[in-house]
C-alpha cells in the first residue's frame, strides 16, 4: 500500500518510512528503530520497524503509532 493510500485509512500517523523512532519506554534512546513499511490498515499495529538487539541481530517488530517517539 502507498503512503497516499495508507494515510487515507491511518490520517493521524506521525512518522514516515525511513524515519528513526524510539519506543517510549526506551527513556534513554539506546535501541533506534527504522520504520521500513506501513502495517495493513486493518491491523492495531500502523508500522513495521526494523532494530539491532544487544546481541547485533536484526529484529522485525510491529507497533502502534502511539508506542513511538522521536
Amino acid at each position: 500500500m502507498s503512503d497516499s493510500e495508507i494515510r487515507i485509512w491511518k490520517p493521524n500517523l506521525r512518522f514516515n518510512i525511513g524515519d528513526v523512532v524510539y519506543m517510549k519506554s526506551d527513556i534513554n534512546r539506546k535501541t533506534p528503530m527504522t520504520i521500513t513499511n506501513y502495517d495493513d490498515p486493518d491491523d492495531v499495529s500502523d508500522y513495521v520497524l526494523r532494530y539491532l538487539t544487544s546481541q547485533k541481530i536484526m529484529e522485525t517488530v510491529y507497533l502502534a503509532d502511539s508506542a513511538l517517539m522521536t
